[in-house]
């Protein structure tokens, strides 16, 4: 068996029907730094070595979008919604 190196990060692409609108809530609500705008895919920085991106161009949204489950992990969940999403 070959043996390989773990990855050293991840980017998790998800669709969207609103490239703009879900840039707006990544951005601007949650506080993530855009680190590349391809125009029909933009990555985020979650954190060092993980990453999110969202691209309109791949075709449908799951459906419902509620289908999709994106967790951030924070020390302290109540805090950082009242920060980030009130």
């Amino acid at each position: 068996m070959i043996e390989c190196a773990p990855p050293e990060g991840a980017i998790t692409f998800l669709p969207t029907s609103d490239l703009d609108q879900t840039t707006a809530f990544y951005r601007n609500s949650l506080g993530l730094r855009m680190v590349l705008d391809q125009h029909t895919c933009r990555i985020f920085r979650i954190s060092t070595e993980s990453f999110i991106g969202f691209c309109s161009h791949t075709g449908d949204v799951p459906q419902p979008p509620e289908s999709v489950i994106v967790t951030l992990l924070v020390a302290d969940v109540q805090d950082w919604y009242d920060r980030c999403l009130q």
